[in-house]
């Protein structure tokens, strides 16, 4: 290919084009995955499509406006649902078509990617330990990818880390007098009430859209799209390695662990969620339910966790090193400001 056979065009981000773009470049069990993490259409845009000539697909981006995006008081456009094939002009003639679009569209913003609007959906690329191969509900793209948006003028704005714990009977712990203190204060610990999924998700959206409005780049979710977003993975969750404490109606605290179907061995789970709310109340509640989350996958029969896309410079980091996590896999989130 050379650069005069390469042209990107504005295109609706809907139907089989945009869609014919995924088939083009994965096969087999990467293009399962990767189907199985649809791109966003919530704060759509524009996007983008790259192709040869001939017609032959070689990208796409898409281009979303999340009103709620801000950064330093500045406005964010975020750039995702991005594709193409490993070759430099490539790359950068999709991704500066798309950067000359934002420049008329809302000139002087920050462009952040990938991210499907919000953090919410699909974002974040694998920067270190690619080769270990995804696991399950793992952010999925091609190695290149990080690598074609830096040559393109990106560098990370964000940087995350899942951390690996090997567990055997030597790391189970008696907490039973921790969390019946908890319990003298009113708190309730269970599990995942499975049998009542809609009203289980609207305790839970409510639940995160405090535990996480101090994240990055944190938008609002209504608790309808919330319940939509998760009910699909509602299937994939055991109710026994989900720990629910509730204050009266509401989760107060919280840690979701979910098998890694993509591990052969069966012996994997990823913990997603872990947070407590604030305040004193809750002081302790995160350390205790690592705690039980640890002793419900000896007796599951798991001998590692993952500790999951934590922020690389938040606590959490500190408390998995605490739970024996140790450095497994990095990621990034980039941007550049148009001027």
């Amino acid at each position: 290919m050379t650069p005069s056979m390469k042209t990107a065009t504005l295109h609706p981000p809907f139907g089989p084009e945009f869609e014919a773009v995924v088939p083009e470049l994965y096969t087999g069990i990467d293009l399962q995955i990767k189907q199985s993490q649809p791109y966003s259409t919530d704060y759509l845009v524009a996007g983008f499509l790259l192709r040869e000539t001939n017609g032959k697909l070689l990208g796409r981006v898409a281009l979303y406006n999340n009103p709620a995006l801000y950064l330093e008081g500045r406005k964010v456009i975020a750039l995702g649902a991005y594709e193409c094939v490993d070759d430099p002009f490539a790359c950068r003639t999709l991704l500066d078509a798309a950067l000359a679009y934002v420049h008329t569209y809302l000139p002087h913003v920050i462009i952040v990617g990938p991210m499907d609007g919000s953090s919410w959906q699909t974002y974040r690329y694998v920067t270190e330990g690619y080769e270990l191969g995804p696991f399950l509900f793992e952010p999925f793209a091609k190695s290149y990818y990080p690598k074609q948006w830096q040559q393109a003028g990106f560098s990370p704005v964000m940087k995350y880390v899942s951390n690996l714990a090997h567990i055997d009977e030597s790391h189970r712990s008696d907490h039973t007098m921790e969390q019946a203190r908890y319990e003298k204060e009113g708190l309730v610990f269970r599990n995942l009430d499975i049998e009542h999924p809609a009203a289980e998700l609207r305790r839970m959206a409510k639940f995160n859209g405090i535990a996480f409005q101090s994240a990055f780049l944190f938008s609002a979710i209504s608790e309808s799209d919330f319940v939509e977003k998760n009910r699909r993975m509602m299937g994939f969750l055991s109710p026994d390695l989900v720990h629910v404490v509730l204050d009266g109606k509401d989760i107060c605290g919280m840690i979701l662990a979910y098998p890694d179907k993509l591990d052969p061995s069966g012996k994997t789970a990823v913990v997603k969620t872990l947070a407590r709310l604030s305040g004193e109340r809750y002081r302790g509640l995160g350390d205790l339910l690592c705690a039980k989350i640890v002793g419900t996958l000896l007796d599951q029969g798991y001998d590692k966790m993952i500790h999951a896309l934590m922020r690389a410079d938040n606590a959490s980091v500190v408390n998995s090193s605490r739970f024996w996590g140790e450095p497994y896999k990095k990621y990034a989130l980039f941007s550049c400001i148009d001027p």
